[in-house]
């Protein structure tokens, strides 16, 4: 025979209830699905293996086809069921099929159900199934069989589970088990004792250990209420249960009442068997009436025990009922009261709803009190009865009032404990109706910390933005008089000891390291995360944003030059004027030793790492980021603006008048965590990095776009990330400097964006002037805050629109309003354009697919002191030459050192005559030059249709020169500037310059961890790539030795002199010493797709890449190899390859006792012999070149491989090394890198066969 089983479909208390807070659907349980009950498999156990069943699970959407051929169809069905099961059993006898219903329902309900079904089975299925069977097949069913309560459990079968396993529709992966049946209790509202029977039968624990020890999933429900009463029996049985279920290792879920066994040795027993879910149904005994009532001894007993339940990590679940008879119009009060003191997160509520069989039910039928007997309103959402001391409307008021309040109550800190705890390999997982909104890898905000002009906590901003108040006064960090103004957004009230202990401040004493740390440590503390400096961590990457860096501490070095300070230049002073500086010093104070990311695009900095921050999260690579910036006012930056004549005489008016900005300083930092991470731990989110993006305008190094195409192209690119539609979107922030150029294109670009929508735009630097770096962080801190609070933020001292600016700027007064998503924009020197787009942490946003593109190296370029392309280069490594000389041509008095890898000056026409290097320094036409050769030699060319999906990254590490501008600062009276030099001193002014000159408008980024920075611009734009943000990318790296530089270096002993510098090779007994050199470095990365589209030959595929920074105090050498063994192995990790797989390593060495790290490095984790691995350099032959060695060796090998020629012979001095020959072509190559102060880069790249090709 064929019995086709059925679960009918029933309404959710949930559902589609247009009263509730659509979050309670969106995150709760508001449409679920879960397996059948235990009655369905138990049958199918049943059935003799000569008979076939099918499941029909109509809840969780199968389709009901009543042409089947069957020869009996079984319902089984609970009361919320009845309904859709008489529906069902009437299509299936309509088509004559037998039909027989089951269950709860039917065995009290028998006349009712037997209108529809041809029989029904009173009581339990397994003394009467094979009889039903055997009826069947005779063509003799009888109209009612009576199972009775009283079967032996011992001779249970095991349900036949796998009947719906292979089913993915269901939202709780979780088995039910039942272990006993029968209760000896008689409560009013429960039909159990009826049809199981007041006597408890116990199933043989060893048979519950074997049924338990076959289930699929780690997550088990023991749907027994009993276990937990504190009757001797049943606690000796519960004992001896806990105890036999240990070694299994599942999570589980119970159920009882406050009348439970609260002994502190049984409850250690539940936590140590793996109990994590109680689920506690209130309002029905005694205990819990009472402290509803407001009983203290009673509610301290809830109190005690939810405590003693969450100390062994058992969540409570407290399900409560509202409408028993002493209830009134007070109860969802007292209900949220009573939760509010217990601590309980997890719960839910109910309209008490008499079932048939039970007490409840017979009595409230004599009293004539049933009002609704449409039983799929049976479910605990609906009045069905009425209720003694309110009106039904009333009741129903206070079902929908206690689950709302409830809800809101909880929601920001702890959504995912409004679920039962689950459980996923070991560890605890959301449950499916959060996994359904993508939690998973969405990055979520839960921490601020702030120092501002207008203030320095989230309620003072909030406060000031509301009220209007603007942080714009006259400086007093410095006499201001010189300038045409002296009006600034200063930071007020910073006291550094509040965060930083006195040694600490002697240790970081530039002020913007300062303002950094005590920022970075109110985010931690806002997160409710405590980080000391001790407690290490590599679970946490930082990524930091700053325009100005250590320009305190390089004002310091400039007053020494021009005799205007006695503090003499040395170690600790290069280093924190150095960018590279703040992520090690930042790192250091909070112990993180995982991946630091340093944004430099000059004002749109920290809008980058914002983008940067999300990127890590929604790639799984880390659960937790910190992300922000810091920039201080500094006389130089002032003196510059004020030399451009940007700066407004008045409080700065965005899109107003007067036209003109201010300078500002801040420090804002956000922890950004994933958001599954954040829940689960209950912190309280505060918003969502939901979308971003990077272009450039590849136009001017300092003026923007004015037609707007740029910001329009960075504001749509966001959004299309974000997967939100436009009119989500409730205000822009706009970047909103006050300056005429910038607000004219601004402004078309985000009419162009927005087109017929309205939406306003909010200018928040009219509060604290242009914060440099930090401002992108800041402005987005703001437009958060005040979406948090409901309101828009007002663009202040807004006089009257100027011409060109023609939107809703909000002006002066902020605006109440509610939304949940904003774009924040900024946009920066060198045509740098970057935007984010913030949620509120519960909107939903589209999934973002998982999969990622593959990347591939199709083109490789150089510029060294051995020649202006790679090939050159090349070419005169195989040739044993040397491009190291003499530094004459720095002009600079004789000093110890005199030898470095200069790159002669050269002019557009020497690479080719289309390009234009006007205005560009040295630094930016080496990048140039290197950028068009990688472009050349791959073959890719660049034009209108290409040009927007080609980028730039740039890694720099001491950046542009600014010597000019500096020294003209100081050794003039009234502070005056170097324009030219001042419009080309921002770190990413190289990036832009080769934008421009390459028409790359695609991803732009700069990138400054110091050493090696090329490599994490290969990094960089393979994720781009991989996350399909481009086609195209180039990662360069860029240095030149400048004067002040190797007068620097040469006076703090960086610098080899006499014979080592004529003959650089590596010594390990000199600490830091070394020959530089200079030169710029660039790859050609694209997707393997667009790379084959255009049949490009690939010259090695990018796999994975890894990076860490060492521990230890910020001003000492790093020289232990840990962190660089941690990155070789985040990277062999991501790649999936084992250390053995490696057969050609790439380094940097200094020539230096910092190069012995790397090679206990690559001992430690090469366990077997690496001596046979070639190592690969070219710094010998060029000088050390900080930024790009490292990335233009590993564009040095792919080309030979490509070429088909041998290595070049190493120089290293150490026969050991240069002896290693690479006897056939690698197929995975390693480049490895390592500074001074901690940073460790790694890459993997695939060769021939192994790669895109």
């Amino acid at each position: 025979m064929k019995i086709v089983l059925v679960y009918p479909r029933f309404e959710k208390f949930l559902k589609d209830n247009k009263d509730l807070d659509k979050g309670l659907i969106d995150y709760f349980l508001g449409d679920f699905t879960t397996p059948p009950s235990l009655g369905i498999p138990i049958l199918a156990s049943l059935t003799p293996p000569e008979h076939e069943v099918i499941l029909l699970d109509d809840n969780s959407g199968d389709p009901v086809d009543y042409t089947i051929e069957a020869d009996l169809i079984g319902i089984n069905c609970f009361t919320p069921q009845a309904t859709r099961a008489f529906e069902i059993a009437d299509g299936f006898r309509a088509h004559g099929k037998k039909v027989i219903m089951g269950g709860f329902f039917p065995s009290f309900m028998v006349d009712e159900c037997l209108k529809h079904a041809d029989s029904v089975n009173v009581g339990e299925c397994e003394p009467t199934w094979h009889q039903i069977l055997r009826d069947t097949q005779a063509g003799q069913l009888k109209k009612i069989y009576k199972g009775g309560c009283s079967f032996d459990v011992s001779k249970l079968t095991m349900p036949k589970r796998e009947i719906f396993y292979s089913k993915e529709s269901y939202d709780w992966d979780e088995d039910l088990v039942q272990v006993t049946r029968g209760c000896m209790y008689s409560c009013a509202m429960c039909a159990i004792p009826a049809h199981m029977g007041q006597k408890m039968r116990f199933r043989p624990i060893d048979d519950v250990v074997r049924e338990v020890s076959q289930l699929k999933y780690e997550n088990v429900y023991l749907a027994d209420d009993t276990l937990f009463f504190p009757q001797k029996k049943m606690v000796d049985y519960s004992k001896a249960l806990l105890e036999a279920l240990t070694p299994l290792k599942k999570k589980y879920f119970v159920a009882s009442t406050m009348a439970l066994n609260t002994d502190k040795d049984f409850l250690d027993l539940m936590a140590k068997s793996g109990v994590k879910n109680f689920y506690c149904t209130m309002n029905v005994d005694p205990v819990s009436i009472k402290a509803l009532a407001g009983g203290i001894a009673e509610q301290q007993m809830l109190i005690d025990l939810v405590k003693k339940l969450e100390d062994r990590d058992i969540r409570f679940f407290g399900s409560c009922g509202l409408g028993r008879d002493w209830d009134d119009t007070s109860i969802a009060d007292r209900i949220l009261d009573l939760y509010d003191k217990a601590g309980i997160h997890t719960a839910e509520f109910f309209i008490f709803t008499p079932y048939p069989g039970s007490v409840h039910w017979d009595r409230l039928v004599r009293q004539n009190r049933i009002i609704d007997y449409t039983w799929a309103h049976y479910n605990g959402a609906h009045v069905v009865t009425q209720p003694a001391n309110m009106s039904a409307d009333q009741l129903y008021g206070q079902f929908i009032k206690v689950w709302n309040e409830f809800f809101r109550m909880q929601k920001t800190q702890h959504a995912a404990s409004l679920e039962p705890a689950t459980w996923k390999d070991g560890r605890r997982s959301v449950g499916k109706p959060l996994e359904r909104q993508g939690v998973r890898g969405q990055a979520v905000i839960t921490g601020i910390g702030a120092l501002s002009p207008i203030g320095n906590d989230p309620e003072a901003i909030t406060n000031s933005l509301r009220n209007a108040v603007s942080g714009i006064a006259p400086c007093t960090r410095f006499d201001a008089s010189h300038f045409r103004t002296d009006l600034c957004g200063e930071i007020k009230g910073f006291d550094p000891l509040e965060y930083l202990s006195s040694d600490e401040v002697a240790l970081y004493e530039d002020r913007y390291l300062q303002y950094a740390i005590t920022s970075a440590r109110k985010a931690f503390n806002n997160a409710g995360l405590i980080r000391n400096k001790a407690d290490t961590t590599s679970d946490i990457a930082l990524v930091i944003g700053t325009c100005n860096g250590g320009l305190l501490s390089a004002e310091e070095e400039y007053k020494w030059i021009q005799g205007k300070s006695e503090r003499v230049f040395d170690e600790k002073m290069n280093l924190t004027a150095q960018y590279y500086g703040f992520g090690k010093a930042l790192a250091d104070a909070l112990g993180i030793t995982g991946e630091v990311w340093l944004v430099t695009t000059a004002c749109s900095s920290t809008t980058g790492a914002l983008g940067l921050a999300q990127l890590l999260i929604n790639r799984g690579y880390y659960k937790t980021v910190l992300v922000g910036g810091s920039d201080t006012l500094c006389v130089a930056n002032y003196s510059g603006f004020n030399g451009l004549k940007a700066m407004s005489t008045e409080r700065t008016a965005p899109f107003s008048e007067p036209v003109g900005l201010n300078i500002g300083e801040a420090s804002v930092f956000w922890i950004v965590e994933e958001m599954e991470h954040a829940l689960l731990r209950n912190a309280k989110c505060l918003g969502k990095i939901a979308g971003h993006a990077t272009t450039c305008d590849a136009y001017h190094p300092t003026s923007p776009d004015p037609r707007g195409e740029g910001v329009y192209r960075t504001l749509k690119g966001a959004l299309e990330y974000s997967g939100i539609d436009i009119s989500a979107i409730g205000c822009i922030n706009a970047h909103g400097t006050g300056t005429d150029a910038n607000d004219r294109a601004e402004t078309k670009g985000i009419a162009k964006f927005i087109g017929n929508i309205q939406i306003p735009v909010a200018g928040t630097k009219s509060f604290f002037g242009h914060c440099m770096g930090s401002t992108g962080i800041l402005e987005a801190t703001c437009n958060l805050l005040a979406m948090n609070a409901g309101f828009l933020p007002p663009t202040i001292n807004f006089k009257a629109p100027r011409a060109g600016c023609t939107l809703d700027y909000i002006p002066n007064v902020a605006r109440d309003k509610n939304y949940n998503a904003f774009i924040s924009a900024n946009y920066a020197f060198g045509g740098n354009n970057a935007s984010v787009v913030i949620t509120t942490w519960d909107a939903v946003v589209p999934q973002r697919s998982n999969s990622s593109e593959r990347v591939v190296i199709t083109g490789a370029g150089a510029v060294t002191s051995l020649g202006l392309t790679l090939d050159a280069t090349l070419d005169a490594l195989n040739d044993g030459r040397c491009g190291i000389g003499s530094v004459a041509s720095l002009g600079l008095e004789p000093l110890e050192a005199t030898m470095a890898g200069l790159v002669a000056h050269f002019k557009a026409a020497d690479i080719d005559r289309r390009l234009d290097f006007t205005g560009m320094n040295h630094l930016s036409r080496m990048a140039v030059a290197a950028s068009f050769d990688a472009l050349q030699n791959t073959g890719l060319k660049i034009r209108a249709k290409n040009s927007e999906e080609t980028g730039i990254v740039m890694g720099v590490c001491n950046g542009p020169p600014e010597s000019d501008h500096m020294n003209k600062v100081f050794s003039s009276p009234d502070f005056a500037c170097d324009i030219n030099n001042f419009s080309n001193i921002t770190a990413n002014s190289t990036a832009g310059w080769v934008a421009g000159a390459l028409q790359l408008k695609g991803v732009n980024m700069t990138l400054s961890p110091g050493h090696h920075a090329g490599i994490q611009s290969l990094a960089y734009a393979y994720e781009m790539l991989a996350d399909k943000r481009a086609k195209a990318i180039i990662a360069a790296g860029s240095d030149e030795v400048y004067p002040q530089t190797f007068y620097n270096y040469n006076l703090i002993g960086y610098l080899y002199n006499g014979d080592r510098e004529k003959q650089y090779a590596l010594h390990f007994d000199d600490k830091k010493r070394k020959v530089l050199g200079e030169g710029a470095a660039s790859l050609v990365l694209e997707t393997l797709i667009s790379a084959k589209a255009r049949n490009a030959k690939i010259l090695g595929e990018v796999l994975s890449y890894g990076m860490t920074i060492d521990g230890g105090v910020y001003d000492r050498q790093c020289l232990e190899p840990d962190g660089v063994i941690r990155a070789i192995r985040i990277a062999l990790s991501r790649a999936e390859l084992a250390a053995d797989a490696i057969d050609c390593i790439i380094w940097a060495p200094q020539g230096n006792a910092q190069d012995r790290k790397v090679l206990d490095a690559i001992n430690g984790v090469f366990t077997n012999d690496s001596s046979h691995i070639p190592l690969i350099t070219s710094t010998f032959n060029t000088g050390y070149i900080e930024t790009a060695s490292l990335l233009m060796c590993t564009g040095l090998v792919l080309r030979s491989l490509d070429r088909g020629i041998p290595i070049w012979q190493q120089k290293t001095g150490i026969p050991e090394i240069d002896g290693r020959k690479m006897e056939k072509k690698p197929r995975y190559i390693m480049s490895i890198g390592s500074s001074d102060v901690g940073y460790n880069f790694t890459t993997i790249i695939a060769t021939g066969e192994n790669s895109g090709e």
